[in-house]
């Protein structure tokens, strides 16, 4: 008998591996960071560590980067990408002296561009907020069975779930980049979590639903930054 997949299980799929990912690469760095430590104590190999830090930490950016477009963030993950790739040119000397009166302007442009698109999602879904350098708040309302995204990038955004009952399709997906992201839910509200972080952290402080029930789904990304899901 052939067996069929949904879409949401693939995309289930996709989202855990990416969070595996994530967290196989952050623990591959530090310990690859602290055996350069102990190699260099020890006098088994004369490393500069430090220095090798303050030339190629830029790449964590790239790193995210990369997360956050295959996530389809694309002005997240394009102006993180932008501001790495100038940051390692300028560390490693392979690139020009850039600084915030370059870096600022890319800002600039993501937040026109994020301004543009509100509204849309540019994951398909429909966009609740990008939050840049400041505090955004909203509210979602499953019944609805829309799929809602927000962005807290240097900032913080904090999104209300109200009390009904979640249609097929409901959908949260947030994604904390160098920011925050509190999502409250009223306990009669079943929510199921997908996680996902490097050099970060989700913290859920509410029970899931079975895979067999209708729920909210709650797409939950945390690049250098931490989100939040507790009850309302």
């Amino acid at each position: 008998m052939r067996q069929e997949t949904s879409p949401q299980a693939g995309t289930r799929s996709a989202s855990d591996k990416r969070g595996r990912v994530g967290s196989v690469l952050a623990g591959l760095a530090l310990i690859v960071v602290g055996g350069l430590l102990l190699a260099d104590q020890f006098g088994v190999m004369t490393v500069d560590v430090w220095r090798l830090v303050g030339d190629w930490w830029p790449v964590a950016l790239l790193v995210v980067a990369g997360f956050a477009l295959a996530d389809r963030r694309w002005i997240e993950g394009g102006t993180v990408g932008v501001i790495g790739l100038l940051l390692l040119g300028r560390t490693t000397g392979y690139g020009p002296e850039v600084g915030f009166g370059v870096i600022g302007p890319v800002i600039l442009v993501a937040v026109g561009l994020a301004v543009l698109t509100a509204g849309t999602g540019s994951r398909g879904g429909e966009g609740v907020g990008f939050a840049l350098f400041s505090g955004l708040e909203g509210e979602v309302d499953p019944s609805e069975g829309r799929a809602v995204q927000s962005t807290a990038m240097f900032g913080g955004v904090e999104l209300r779930v109200t009390e009904a009952p979640p249609a097929e399709g409901a959908r949260i997906s947030v994604l904390a980049l160098f920011g925050g992201a509190e999502i409250r839910v009223p306990p009669s509200v079943p929510v199921r979590v997908r996680r996902r972080a490097l050099f970060g952290g989700v913290e859920v402080e509410i029970a899931e639903a079975p895979r067999d029930h209708v729920a909210l789904e709650i797409e939950a990304t945390a690049l250098f930054g931490g989100v939040e899901i507790k009850p309302r």
